[in-house]
């Protein structure tokens, strides 16, 4: 995508991009067909993106919270049970 007279335009125009490209590559969204047009867009698709990746980072979270528990709960009761250690 090509801006046109992007050397005279607003910094934040280019902070906006600059942010926007990166938190593209950061989700692993892509760049494909469908994209971003205007500031208030990339704006949006920015703070949407991070939502997102902070909802899945919290729902792996919490799976693996689960897994470790349930192993070590596993683990306690094959302690308690097995006269091998006793």
């Amino acid at each position: 995508m090509q801006v046109q007279d992007f050397e005279q335009r607003s910094i934040w125009l280019g902070y906006t991009y600059s942010i926007y490209w990166s938190i593209v590559t950061l989700t692993t969204v892509g760049y494909g067909d469908l994209h971003a047009v205007k500031t208030r867009e990339k704006i949006f698709n920015m703070f949407y993106m991070l939502f997102n990746i902070g909802l899945t980072a919290y729902l792996i979270g919490n799976m693996t919270n689960l897994i470790v528990h349930s192993a070590v709960q596993t683990f306690a009761m094959v302690k308690v049970s097995s006269p091998l250690y006793s």
